[in-house]
This record gives structure tokens, C-alpha cells and sequence, in this order.
């Protein structure tokens, strides 16, 4: 026998003579209960004034498990159709609503439905599986899995959820693991993206940031060939480029996935890429500033001496070219600069040093100069530059083009190591405890810049400036 929730005056109502049903789009409890509201009323339209009429209609638009709910609602315990529509929307709102969010994880959302379900009242577990499927986030394995193979039964439902949330994890730590494995490091080494003209406080001692521990890496259920299919569309996920190598000389026996060449195993693909992130994170982790506990930069009286012209032909118009160490290797062409309010480095120089271009920090910055000309940044990377007794550690914006220098000490540099340059005498000079540092630079080396501007194309007018400052104030 079938119960009615309708008061007494709804019970006996009567529709008026020549009324007809309308051909309603049955619900069954597996779609939007508003978006069925609204379709009811819509039909509805030339009686939606008359209440008990709008109530004693509804159960003809409900089908399944929707119109067993209705049956199994308190005698007497609806009075109008407001009261009506908002016990079945109550009811099958809290699951409808309920959505897999971007960044939540299936073990996740999974207990947050699991918990939604107990909430609703003679739901039917047809229905419930409908919901859960169109709650999952399209294009996940997880997604695809239920497109191929729907699910039957809460048990089907929480084994292969509990299969892909286990796989999901995997695919978590293996990310961590291969793609960003320097990126835990970054907290830590954080610098401003700005190049300020004003000397930061590098005067006082340091001792030197300690190297940051990386976390345990999580072990993975499955192999890395199996996850690799299933990482590969990711926002981080970076294809390498095509082996160097010659492919004449390469190891059949052995492919790696992730190359898509032969030649190495995944796994030894792996733990390069491992090596590779250990070695970002030790440079990463320097902190610009006085190295060691050697001579310190003073302030003081620096006395220049008169011009050696054993040393500097006179007179001269040449710019003042160093030649120092920088980050282990004798660097040649260095411009010292003034006018320049960043320290630069070209980006072959980088490269030939053994730091990869990618993954520099601050990209996109752009240089200006007093001609007009700009150019944009690669990205900034800290060396460490010896000028005599005392080495620091330098930010330098990469820049693709520099030529006919490798690098160019601005005022960054000349403000941080309290150095005087001159032109004039063609040498910078700086105090220490020890006494008055003076570095000497290369004519030949000056002039050999300014033959190699001239032969680029570079007119003398261009090439003073790009003597006289590179990257200036904007």
C-alpha cells in the first residue's frame, strides 16, 4: 500500500474538468533536483497559482527510486508546493552538489561522498554511482577507468577507488621525485626580483647558509615506465631534449622511456635528473655576499699613483677590462661599469660553467639602456667572483647577448666591494686591513672589444655606449 504525505485538503482536491497531465522529463534522483523544479513549473505554467494542484501533480514527474522517497514521506507533513519542493530538494541537493575540487585527492573526495551519502535518506545506490562517476574530474585515470567499466556495487565503488587513490600517490611522489625535485630548496633562497641600486648589507660576516636536507623520497608501487604514461600530461611535466649522442655509439639493450631513445634505463635517467636537482639546490642555496673569513672590504683614503707608462699608453678613450675568477674559472672581458646599475653575465658564459639556463630565477626582467635599447633577462644566478684577496658572491641577470663581453660589473658590484674605478689609470682600486688592493686591466683587451663591436656591425657611436653602460637605470 502507498502512503501520501499530503495534508487532507490537497487529498480530496479535485483538478478542474478537461485538465490534462503534462509530459513531464521523469526525475529519478540522478540529476540537478532545481534544474527538475524548474522543468515541473515551467510545464506547470497556466496553474502555477493553484498550490494543491502543483502538489498533487509532482508525483507523476517522479520515476524510480525519486518517486520512492516521495512515498516513504510523514502522512500529513506537506501542506503547499513550497513546502514540497523544498523536502525534494533537501534531499538530493547535498549529493548533487558535491564535486571533486582541482586540487583534491581521490582518497579525499572519496570520504567527503562517502560521508554525503550517509546523509541522505533511501537513496538508491544506482543513483548514488551515477552521482560519484559525475563528480570525478574529467580526464584522470581514475575518470577514464569508470568510462571504460561503470561501476556496480559500494564495493566496486571503494576497491578500485582505493586502487587509483593508491596509484595517485605514486604519481604525487614520483613528480616530486623526477619533475620538481628542486623546487623544496627554493623556500629557503628566496630573493628579491628587483635589482636595487642601493648596496644591500653584505658587510657583515657570514658564515654561510647551511645546505638544505632533502625530504625522504616516498618508494613507488609501480615502475617508472608504467607512471610515466601517466604523468605526462601534467602542467610540470617537461619532455627532455633529443640525445647528443652519437646514435652509432649508443646501447641498444637499454631504452629509456622518457628519452623515447635507446641507449640508458629509465632508472639511471632517474637518478641523473636526481643529481642534477642536488647540484640546482647547492646553488640555490648560496646567499650573495663575503665568502670565507679572508680580507674584508674597508672604507678609507685610496691614493691612485701617477700613470705607469710602462703599463698605460697614453693618452686613451678605452673602457676598463678585468680579467677575474668567477665561479672557479678565469673569466676574461669583464667590463667594469658605472653606469650600469646590474651586474650581467652572458648566458654561453653559464653555460660553458656548467649551470643549466633553465630554471633561473626572476626571468623576464627587462635592461635598459641610455640608447634606447632593451633586452629581457634570462634569469639571475649567484657567482662567485675573486677580485684579489676577497671573493663574493654576485647576482647576475644571464642575458642571451653581451658580446663583445662576457660579463659586466655595474655598480652592484663596485658598491658592495667599496672599489673606485678609474678609467684614467686604467685600474679599480679598494682598501682592506691589509693595505690598498689595486687590479690593473688589459688595453689590449679593450681595444680588442672595440674591434669586435666594429666588426658586428656595432657603429663607434653604439660601442661607447655599450663600453660606457650596458644595462642602466630605466
Amino acid at each position: 500500500m502507498l502512503f501520501t504525505p499530503f495534508c487532507s485538503h490537497i487529498i480530496h482536491y479535485e483538478p478542474p474538468r478537461g485538465f490534462l497531465v503534462p509530459k513531464f522529463s521523469t526525475y529519478d534522483g540522478s540529476s540537478d533536483p532545481f534544474d527538475h523544479i524548474m522543468h515541473y513549473r515551467q510545464l506547470m505554467t497556466l496553474d502555477i497559482g493553484n498550490d494543491a494542484l502543483l502538489c498533487k501533480v509532482f508525483p507523476a514527474s517522479l520515476q524510480g527510486q525519486a518517486l520512492s522517497w516521495f512515498h516513504h514521506l510523514l502522512p500529513n507533513s506537506v501542506d503547499n508546493f513550497r513546502d514540497l519542493s523544498k523536502a525534494f530538494v533537501g534531499q538530493y541537493f547535498t549529493l548533487q552538489n558535491i564535486k571533486m575540487q582541482d586540487n583534491e585527492s581521490l582518497r579525499e573526495f572519496v570520504k567527503r561522498f562517502g560521508q554525503a551519502v550517509f546523509q541522505v535518506e533511501a537513496c538508491s545506490m544506482d543513483v548514488v554511482l551515477q552521482i560519484f562517476k559525475r563528480s570525478i574530474c574529467p580526464g584522470t585515470p581514475f575518470f577514464e577507468s569508470l568510462a571504460k567499466k561503470p561501476l556496480t556495487t559500494m564495493d566496486d565503488l571503494s576497491r578500485r577507488a582505493n586502487k587509483y587513490s593508491m596509484l595517485e600517490d605514486d604519481v604525487r611522489a614520483a613528480t616530486q621525485q623526477v619533475l620538481v625535485a628542486g623546487q623544496a630548496s627554493r623556500s629557503g633562497t628566496e630573493r628579491s626580483a628587483k635589482i636595487s641600486d642601493r648596496p644591500r648589507p653584505f658587510d657583515q660576516r657570514q658564515e654561510g647558509p647551511s645546505r638544505p636536507e632533502r625530504p625522504p623520497l616516498t618508494p613507488l608501487s609501480i615502475s617508472y615506465e608504467k607512471l610515466l604514461p601517466m604523468i605526462q600530461g601534467l602542467s610540470d611535466f617537461i619532455w627532455p631534449r633529443p640525445l647528443e649522442t652519437d646514435p652509432s655509439k649508443r646501447d641498444d639493450s637499454k631504452r629509456c622511456v622518457f628519452h623515447k631513445e635507446h641507449d640508458h634505463t629509465t632508472e639511471t635517467c632517474r637518478q641523473k635528473l636526481l643529481r642534477a636537482a642536488s647540484v640546482r639546490e647547492r646553488i640555490n642555496s648560496i646567499q650573495p655576499g663575503l665568502i670565507g673569513g679572508g680580507p674584508r672590504p674597508i672604507d678609507g683614503t685610496i691614493i691612485f699613483p701617477p700613470v705607469d707608462p710602462t703599463r698605460t699608453l697614453q693618452p686613451h678613450h678605452d673602457a676598463l677590462i678585468l680579467s677575474l675568477e668567477i665561479g672557479d674559472f678565469d673569466v676574461r672581458r669583464i667590463l667594469v661599469d658605472p653606469g650600469s646599475s646590474a651586474d650581467l653575465v652572458q648566458a654561453l658564459v653559464v653555460s660553458h660553467m656548467g649551470h643549466s639556463l633553465t630554471g633561473l630565477e626572476n626571468p623576464g626582467q627587462i635592461l635598459s639602456g641610455f640608447n634606447g635599447s632593451s633586452t629581457t633577462s634570462l634569469g639571475d644566478i649567484i657567482l662567485s667572483v675573486q677580485a684579489g684577496p676577497v671573493t663574493l658572491n654576485v647576482q647576475f641577470s644571464v642575458v642571451q647577448e653581451l658580446s663583445p663581453f662576457n660579463v659586466i660589473l655595474g655598480r652592484t658590484w663596485l658598491h658592495y666591494m667599496k672599489v673606485i674605478p678609474s678609467t684614467y689609470h686604467q685600474m679599480v682600486s679598494f682598501l682592506t686591513n691589509d693595505g690598498q688592493i689595486d687590479l690593473y686591466d688589459s688595453q689590449l683587451a679593450a681595444r680588442q672589444c672595440y674591434q669586435i663591436a666594429q666588426k658586428t656591425g656595432t657603429s663607434q657611436e653604439d660601442a661607447f655606449l655599450l663600453e660606457s653602460g650596458h644595462a642602466h637605470d630605466q
